[in-house]
């Protein structure tokens, strides 16, 4: 039983540099997160005031289409599985706003659903994003992740974890972009470049 236990909270230490790109941390916990490249940008800002609650605010640009919006949000935990070496989220979030287009304003909603599941060798996650337009069909973004990490480090060293991404925006074409995710403490970065030449880069830390 005790090393059961031992096991659980070396995950759960190790898990809690991963929550940082979850829609709801710890208790008390603020979390920034940005997202960069040619296609679109986002930025997250996100406050947890209860354990399965947060508050925040999000700015999504897609660069083509030259359309920004801007969202205050409610995320929230639907679901949590912890298991000895593993965990297991689903997590709900809810926003509304303005799209702005040509310097016009109108108003927007959004809605995000995240599932993931991983241990310390593996990682898996699935993104839905739905964004209404008032003058024009609304965005569905779409994104898949698979990722292993390489060996295991200690808690107060780098990790670094390998990932696979599918990704598409409304009906183009999937973009699959191979990712470095490396993280310390409460810092974790990724960069990558998918097959068609765009870069990522994401930043995310908590405070």
């Amino acid at each position: 039983m005790f090393t059961k236990n031992f096991q659980l909270l070396i995950f759960v230490l190790f898990s809690s540099l991963q929550v940082m790109a979850h829609p709801v941390i710890y208790k008390g916990g603020t979390n920034i997160e940005t997202e960069q490249n040619p296609e679109h940008q986002h930025l997250m800002l996100a406050y947890t005031f209860h354990p399965k609650t947060a508050v925040g605010f999000d700015y999504i640009k897609f660069n083509e289409e030259k359309t920004e919006f801007y969202f205050a949000k409610l995320n929230y935990r639907l679901w949590r599985q912890n298991e000895t070496d593993s965990q297991a989220n689903a997590y709900l979030s809810l926003g509304a706003g303005q799209r702005r287009e040509n310097q016009k304003y109108s108003d927007s909603e959004m809605a995000q659903l995240v599932l993931d599941w991983e241990n310390r060798d593996y990682y898996l996650s699935a993104f839905k994003e739905y964004i209404s337009q008032k003058e024009a069909d609304p965005i569905w973004h779409t994104r898949a992740r698979a990722g292993l990490a390489p060996f295991r480090a200690d808690y107060n060293d780098v990790n670094i974890w390998f990932i696979a991404q599918f990704e598409k925006v409304n009906g183009n074409n999937w973009e699959t972009t191979p990712l470095m995710r490396t993280f310390y403490k409460n810092i974790l970065w990724e960069l990558g470049a998918s097959l068609n030449g765009n870069y990522q880069f994401n930043l995310m830390f908590h405070l």
